[in-house]
């Protein structure tokens, strides 16, 4: 009967063992298979814009299956290039090398952030947070830098807008400001301003 028992004994550490075994195997090829797919997203950004991206977190949430969210959506975390925050996000797609060409990095031209940084801030006097500046290619060579601006280190002082001209700020187009911008500076029917005027009317406006 001992024997019986010992032998019983016997078995369900094994069989513990290799349970613990097989997840510890689960975790490991998974992590690993985190791991590559990460530096793929990098190398792929990397190779796609001429950067030099080193990834380093990323996030993850899945809103099932209903509502206009659902799906999987992904977040890369870059370390930061001279004070941008840099981020690439993959929506409603796996994590596989045909998706790649559906991820959008934030800031593709770190050169280019640092100008519309400098021009925002010396047309405004306003401090300037550059949230994103990414080329969009479109046929015929008509391509532009779609941007986001945060103003005054708030979150809800922003400006879009798309920069046709490649070398400079002349030609930006549909501009479109948060309500909280338009409230602070009592501003109406910016369709027809300039950007340079619009930024030019915060300074007045800062400074009365």
């Amino acid at each position: 009967m001992k024997t019986n028992k010992k032998l019983i004994l016997i078995f369900v550490l094994i069989g513990i063992l290799i349970i613990l075994l097989l997840i510890m195997r689960y975790f490991y090829r998974n992590d690993n298979e985190s791991k590559e797919n990460l530096f793929m997203v990098s190398d792929y950004l990397n190779s796609k814009y001429n950067m030099d991206l080193k990834i380093k977190d990323y996030e993850y949430y899945d809103n099932g299956d209903l509502g206009i969210n659902a799906g999987k959506h992904y977040t890369f975390i870059f370390e930061p290039i001279n004070g941008f925050e840099l981020n690439a996000k993959l929506d409603y797609l796996p994590i596989e090398k045909e998706n790649l060409n559906h991820l959008i990095l934030n800031i593709t031209n770190i050169e280019k952030a640092s100008e519309l940084k400098k021009y925002v801030e010396e047309n405004s006097k306003l401090k300037c947070k550059v949230v994103e500046c990414r080329k969009v290619e479109k046929e015929n060579n008509s391509n532009y830098y779609y941007f986001k601006v945060e103003l005054d280190n708030d979150s809800n002082y922003w400006i879009i807008g798309k920069i046709y001209n490649q070398e400079n700020f002349e030609d930006v187009g549909e501009i479109s400001i948060s309500s909280s911008l338009e409230e602070r500076y009592n501003l109406s029917n910016i369709d027809s301003v300039s950007f340079q005027s619009l930024l030019n009317e915060f300074y007045v406006n800062s400074n009365t």
